[in-house]
């Protein structure tokens, strides 16, 4: 015979077993909401960042004070700003590539702006740094064609090739020991990125804008149609 307890403690455990199965439903269906409503692949924005970021394109910044220029002043001769690394091989490749377009008598005004990436190659910003310090000693473009190609950028090599620039290697040094580059070159990445300039090389001519490698043919008509 049962006791009067037992239908009691039937229901209690039936009603616990209940609850259980609406708390794990809840649950799982809270989950799924989730995982709608907020998963995205990783590596990508979601849908209407993706749909922001394809609408924006790069635009060219107010050149900073600070930024390496050669070439004439003259407005006839269109401005090329080249936002680059230089542990990265294709912006050393648009780089070298302008070079044998000046080298072939094309006249234009041209501007370095660094866009070291160092998150992914943290070697970019110290070579950014010592060709600011060289820029500091008025001889950026006598250092610039050696960061260019060097294998390294540990201090002996820069020490090295700051040697055959001709720089005051004391002086060099004292710059580079200091960090007191490292801000501005933050500073030039965040104006980059809020103009939309993620990637390298981004180039500027005239009011073209390109993003990744080109060759001295493609750049030679670009900066000739350019030309006034």
């Amino acid at each position: 015979m049962l006791s009067p307890d037992r239908p009691r403690e039937h229901h209690v455990l039936l009603f616990s077993v209940l609850g259980l199965m609406l708390l794990v439903l809840g649950v799982l269906g809270w989950n799924l909401f989730h995982q709608s409503s907020t998963r995205f692949r990783i590596g990508n924005a979601p849908p209407s960042l993706q749909e922001d970021a394809q609408t924006k394109k790069p635009t060219l910044p107010p050149e900073s004070p600070k930024a390496p220029v050669r070439g004439p002043e003259d407005p006839r001769y269109p401005t090329v700003t080249l936002f680059a690394d230089y542990t990265c091989l294709y912006c050393r490749g648009v780089a070298m590539e302008l070079e044998r377009v000046a080298a072939g008598g094309i006249a234009f005004r041209y501007v370095w702006r660094d866009l070291p990436h160092t998150e992914e190659r943290p070697d970019g910003i110290i070579a950014s740094a010592a060709a600011r310090c060289a820029q500091d000693q008025g001889k950026f473009w006598q250092l610039h064609p050696l960061l260019l190609t060097a294998k390294s950028f540990d201090l002996k090599s820069l020490q090295s090739l700051a040697t055959q620039a001709g720089l005051d290697l004391p002086r060099f040094n004292a710059c580079m020991d200091s960090g007191e580059m490292v801000p501005s070159i933050q500073q030039e990445a965040e104006v980059a990125r809020q103009s939309n300039i993620t990637g390298t090389p981004t180039l500027f001519i005239g009011s073209t804008v390109i993003e990744g490698y080109v060759t001295a043919e493609e750049l030679r008509g670009l900066i000739q149609r350019s030309t006034r």
